[in-house]
């Protein structure tokens, strides 16, 4: 299932008083589709952080699991662990962005040649219709 583009996004008053933004899920291969206002998200687990449903982009590696959401996430953490060396960015947020966060494991230099490997497997897994948020259809 992938995440489609929404374009312009549409937000609704929720219980509560929050405001919830729409996402919306559709399958590519069977045409399954729902629209969401959900309430809150998750974020920094391999599941959709909207939808919260496990992802595609997840493998075993190095005794944890690794995921990304999306061919370009996994690009992302591709470039920074084949990296020898690592720079910090300069700008605002710098010293919070995606990759300070990374887990220590995942930026340990002798996990570099696993990391790497498994990365290559998981893009070996999409097609090319999935370039954004890829979730593990669920189980009937």
């Amino acid at each position: 299932m992938v995440l489609a583009n929404l374009g312009r996004a549409e937000q609704r008053r929720l219980h509560g008083g929050t405001v919830g933004t729409r996402r919306r899920l559709r399958c590519t291969t069977c045409g399954l589709f729902r629209d969401e206002f959900p309430s809150s998200s998750v974020f920094g687990a391999p599941i959709d952080p909207y939808f919260r449903l496990p992802l595609w982009l997840r493998a075993d590696c190095c005794a944890h699991v690794l995921w990304a959401y999306n061919r370009q996430h996994l690009d992302l953490l591709e470039a920074y662990v084949a990296a020898w060396l690592r720079e910090r960015g300069t700008g605002p947020g710098a010293p919070m962005s995606m990759v300070e966060r990374l887990p220590a494991w995942l930026k340990s230099a002798k996990h570099r040649p696993e990391v790497l490997r498994t990365i290559q497997r998981m893009r070996t897994s999409l097609t090319n219709d999935q370039s954004t948020t890829a979730i593990r259809r669920p189980s009937s």
